[in-house]
């Protein structure tokens, strides 16, 4: 019986949790770091200022939990893809095709990660904390480009990078009147054919 109390605990902790870094990730990216209180963070919560403190020490600390999130997120997903046996080819057609699905069902959530990433609270984050983490990150990519025979297997990682980063903010800006799918299409057949 105290386990299930346990767990449910724990289950109602980091739903709050979430709730909060939504809230706070909303106004971060719409009123600035800066100009956003933990008590208008707490109010879109729907809970107290002092209750926030039970959860984040900080309101530099719920920054940096919003982005080592997102960025969890995204070394999951990649990680669960190579962990599958498909070609590489396969691999990188499969995290083109997740990249369409969540830029069409996230988008909010992408457009408020995206404005936030040029704070410059967040971009002092991100350089001291993610950016060391992102090597790790983009050799998954570079090994995919390597298996496939790539003479330039880091450049072409980075360019692969660089394409998708431009397809979301070009979706993020224009939404509806970008050619999303025709776009993926037009990148699966180049790398994945």
């Amino acid at each position: 019986m105290a386990s299930k109390t346990k767990n449910r605990l724990e289950e109602i902790r980091a739903k709050s949790k979430q709730t909060i870094m939504e809230a706070a990730l909303e106004l971060f990216a719409t009123k600035g770091f800066h100009n956003t209180t933990i008590s208008q963070i707490a109010k879109l919560a729907g809970i107290s200022k002092g209750l926030m403190y039970n959860y984040f020490n900080s309101k530099n600390d719920l920054l940096k939990a919003i982005l080592l999130s997102a960025y969890e997120e995204g070394m999951s997903l990649i990680s669960k893809e190579l962990a599958l046996p498909d070609t590489p080819k396969e691999h990188l057609k499969h995290f083109i095709q997740q990249t369409s699905f969540r830029l069409k069902n996230q988008l909010k959530h992408y457009k408020l990660l995206t404005a936030l990433s040029f704070q410059e609270d967040a971009k002092e984050f991100i350089n001291s904390n993610l950016v060391p983490k992102e090597a790790a990150f983009n050799q998954q990519f570079i090994q995919l480009f390597e298996e496939i025979g790539y003479e330039n297997p880091v450049e072409e990682a980075h360019i692969f990078r660089a394409v998708l980063d431009g397809i979301g903010i070009s979706y993020m800006t224009i939404e509806s009147a970008y050619p999303l799918d025709a776009v993926i299409e037009v990148l699966i057949n180049k790398y994945c054919s």
